[in-house]
């Protein structure tokens, strides 16, 4: 199991991602984790793993240069786990969707819209989160089937997609600020 972000702050969950670990080891789960990712956290968390008793079963691969870098990690993963109490759309997720990994978040910001109701849980319930976690490892034969939709739902996210709309966007607010302008020059005039 991967989880990708900066350990700089909590935001991201992974205090929580240790607990529900924690909790799918002693329900009998063999797993392991991976934070790919560096911050000033990492000591806590690392703590956090050895107080919870999986310190033998959480690595840190420290910093990485940029999503290139990220890549044979996600490729060495069966799993994506972002329990985030406070996200956008994470770069993260769309990486890891797009290499096919399934996915599990939190049903914080865009991800809800992202990914089936399945691989969501509720932020900051490490309870929830390892049941998921445990539901998921229990249902393997259905991860074919997530990761084929999460590589469709990335691509929509791909430069080639997305920079149409994002020109169309731009050109929509230019048109309103123009127009705007010509209404309080036409309204000074008079």
């Amino acid at each position: 199991m991967i989880s990708v972000g900066l350990l700089d702050h909590l935001y991201k969950g992974q205090d929580i991602l240790i607990e529900a670990v924690a909790q799918c080891v002693r329900d009998g789960l063999s797993l392991n984790l991976c934070f790919a990712g560096a911050g000033r956290h990492r000591n806590y968390l690392a703590g956090l793993a050895t107080q919870s008793g999986i310190a033998d079963r959480v690595t840190f691969t420290g910093s990485l240069a940029g999503a290139a870098a990220v890549r044979p990690y996600l490729a060495q993963s069966d799993l994506f786990v972002l329990p985030s109490r406070a996200e956008g759309i994470p770069r993260a997720l769309l990486e890891a969707m797009a290499a096919g990994l399934p996915t599990i978040t939190s049903s914080v910001g865009a991800m809800p819209d992202l990914l089936p109701k399945e691989c969501i849980v509720p932020p900051g319930d490490p309870r929830a989160l390892a049941q998921r976690i445990l539901f998921l490892a229990a249902h393997r034969d259905s991860w074919p089937d997530y990761s084929r939709q999460n590589q469709e739902r990335a691509r929509q996210f791909s430069r080639e997609q997305i920079q149409p709309q994002r020109l169309e966007f731009y050109r929509s607010i230019r048109e309103t600020f123009e127009r705007a302008q010509s209404a309080s020059e036409l309204s000074h005039a008079a």
